[in-house]
């Protein structure tokens, strides 16, 4: 493809679409009722689920201003091992956002990670 009289590859275009729709995905603000949320749908869905880990981290390479931050929450038992689905992956997820609201900064009091246990 020329645009302009530069090259440009259809590889290239495809993954600029993919990048641009991968940052609309990304939140203003991630809150404490979407950890406790996600908690909620693996639980019904897994019984070993007994409670979380939750990681947020300054993301040193933001794309935008709603990427500052990566929050990483993962699914435990009662015993605080990980908890995997039925292909042995780990029942976690990956958001990106610009903050966190303040219940969620009230939880984590100060802590980058934290757990959850919600149940024995």
């Amino acid at each position: 493809m020329d645009i302009n009289g530069k090259e440009i590859k259809l590889d290239d275009v495809i993954d600029a679409i993919a990048e641009a729709i991968k940052q609309k995905e990304y939140k203003e603000v991630y809150t404490y009722d979407e950890c406790i949320s996600f908690y909620k749908t693996c639980e019904s869905a897994h019984p070993l689920v007994s409670g979380f880990v939750l990681s947020v981290k300054k993301n040193y390479e933001p794309k935008n201003d709603n990427d500052k931050l990566i929050i990483i929450q993962g699914m435990i038992d009662s015993q605080k091992k990980p908890v995997k689905d039925n292909n042995g992956e780990s029942l976690s997820k990956i958001e990106h956002a610009g903050t966190i609201d303040k219940e969620l900064l009230t939880w984590l009091d100060g802590k980058e990670t934290k757990i959850m246990l919600m149940k024995k």
